[in-house]
C-alpha cells in the first residue's frame, strides 16, 4: 500500500472540492446581493408608486419647445397623468402648468440658467389630469453627461397644495394684525408698509394713540430674526403683549422692560431675538422720546438744514437678557416739514447683482429729491428704487418701512 500517493490524490481531491465549495459561495452570494438589489428596486417602487415626489429628467434646451421629458417617475399618476405620454411627448410638462405662471416660471427657468446656478427651487401652480390646480415645488439641479456633452435638468415635484393653502391662511392673519390705514394725528402725515419674503414673515409695524399722553403717538417697529411661520408666530406673540402692556401707564422704557422679559422667556430655548425700536411723537409739545432695542436707529431729515439725525442710543435686542435695562432718549423742536423714517434691516441689507447694498445713502438721496410730496408718495419712491435696485435677485429678508412727516 502506498500512502504517500493516497494521500497526495486525497489532498488533490480535498482541493477540488474546496474550489467548487468557493465556487458555490460565489454564486450563492451573488444570488443574494441579486435578490437583494431586486428588493430594494421593488421597495424603491412601492415607495415612489405611494409618494407625491414625482421623479423626473429632461433635456435643457433654450427653445422651451425642446425640453422632452427622457424619464418621469409613474407616480406621476398622482396628479392624473401617464408617465408614456410625457415620454413619448404627447404632452409636454409645461403644457400642464397653469396659465397664469408659464410665463414667470419660464423667465426664472432663463435667469437661473444666466446665473449658472447648478440647483434652483421653483413654486408654481399645475392643473391636473382632472382639471384641479394645484401648487406644487419643483426642486431642480442641472447634470451634464460626460459621455456625449448633453445637458439635463433633473429632479423632483413635490404637491405642497395644502401646505400652501395654510401658509395664505397665515399670511391673511398676520396682514390682519398689521395696521390697515394709518392713524389721523393732527401736525403728522403717516405711511407704512411692510413686505415679507416668504408668504409670512418677522417683522412687525405699529400704530398705538397714546390715551395717557393726549394726542400723540407711537410707533413701533420691530423684526423677529429669520423668517417664515415660526417667526411670523413669535412676532404676533410680541404684537399682542405689546399692545395689552401699551394700554397700561407707564414710560416707555418700562414697557420695554416688559416686553423683554415676556420674549426672553419664550425664546430663550429657541435661539432667536426681536429687535425693535419704540418711538413716541409728542406733537404737541414738538418732543421725540424713543428706546432703542437692538434695532437701526431711526432717521430725522430736516430739509430747511439738509441734515439727517441718527436717533441712536444703548439697548441691546429683546429676548437675549432678561434683566437688561432700557433708557430713553428724548429730542425737542421738532419743525414743520421734517421727516422721520423707520426701517428694518432688510430695506438697507438688500443686494443687487453685483453684491452692492442698498444701504442708507441711497435712501438718503431719495429723502432729499422727495420731501415735499406726502409720506405715501416718499414711501412709493423709496419701494420703487428698492425695487429697480434689486431687481432680479431673490428678496432674502422682510422689508418694513414707516414715513413720518411733520406738517
Amino acid at each position: 500500500m502506498n500512502l504517500p500517493s493516497e494521500i497526495k490524490t486525497l489532498e488533490a481531491e480535498n482541493q477540488a472540492l474546496r474550489g467548487k465549495i468557493d465556487e458555490l459561495k460565489q454564486r450563492l452570494e451573488s444570488q443574494n446581493q441579486n435578490e437583494d438589489h431586486f428588493s430594494l428596486l421593488s421597495l424603491t417602487e412601492i415607495i415612489l408608486e405611494n409618494s407625491t415626489a414625482v421623479l423626473f429628467r429632461r433635456l435643457a434646451a433654450d427653445d422651451p419647445k425642446k425640453r422632452r421629458m427622457v424619464y418621469v417617475s409613474p407616480n406621476i399618476s398622482c396628479f392624473g397623468y401617464r408617465a408614456e405620454d410625457f415620454l413619448e411627448e404627447k404632452i409636454m410638462f409645461r403644457d400642464i402648468v397653469y396659465p397664469e405662471d408659464s410665463e414667470r416660471t419660464l423667465k426664472e427657468i432663463s435667469e437661473f440658467v444666466d446665473q449658472g446656478l447648478e440647483t434652483y427651487t421653483q413654486s408654481y401652480r399645475i392643473v391636473t389630469g382632472n382639471g384641479e390646480v394645484r401648487w406644487v415645488e419643483d426642486r431642480t439641479s442641472i447634470f451634464k453627461e460626460q459621455a456625449t456633452g448633453l445637458r439635463y435638468h433633473q429632479g423632483i415635484v413635490i404637491d405642497i397644495h395644502e401646505q400652501k393653502k395654510a401658509l395664505q391662511l397665515a399670511a391673511e392673519v398676520q396682514k390682519s394684525l398689521l395696521p390697515e390705514t394709518a392713524p389721523c394725528i393732527d401736525g403728522l402725515d403717516v405711511s407704512g408698509r411692510t413686505i415679507s419674503c416668504d408668504e409670512v414673515g418677522g417683522d412687525y409695524f405699529d400704530y398705538l394713540p397714546n390715551r395717557f399722553l393726549g394726542n400723540n403717538l407711537s410707533i413701533i417697529i420691530g423684526d423677529i430674526i429669520g423668517h417664515g411661520v415660526d417667526a411670523a408666530l413669535f412676532m404676533a406673540s410680541a404684537r399682542a403683549f405689546l399692545r395689552m402692556r401699551a394700554a397700561q401707564p407707564g414710560a416707555i422704557e418700562d414697557i420695554v422692560m416688559a416686553m423683554n422679559k415676556h420674549l426672553t422667556r419664550d425664546m430663550e430655548k429657541t435661539g432667536r431675538f426681536m429687535t425693535m425700536f419704540y418711538l413716541v411723537i409728542e406733537r404737541s409739545d414738538n418732543r421725540l422720546r424713543w428706546v432703542r432695542a437692538g434695532h437701526d436707529p431711526a432717521l430725522l431729515y430736516d430739509p430747511g438744514t439738509d441734515q439727517f439725525i441718527e436717533l441712536t442710543g444703548p439697548g441691546i435686542a429683546l429676548g437675549v437678557n432678561e434683566e437688561y435695562i432700557y433708557q430713553q432718549q428724548q429730542i425737542e423742536q421738532l419743525l414743520q416739514g421734517q421727516i422721520l423714517v423707520l426701517a428694518t434691516d432688510g430695506i438697507f441689507e438688500a443686494s443687487n447683482h453685483d453684491g452692492e447694498m442698498f444701504g442708507k445713502q441711497r435712501l438718503k438721496c431719495i429723502l432729499q429729491r422727495n420731501y415735499l410730496k406726502s409720506s405715501q408718495a416718499i414711501l412709493d419712491d423709496i419701494m420703487l428704487e428698492h425695487e429697480r435696485f434689486t431687481y432680479g435677485v431673490d428678496r432674502a429678508d422682510d422689508l418694513t418701512l414707516v414715513i413720518v412727516k411733520m406738517v
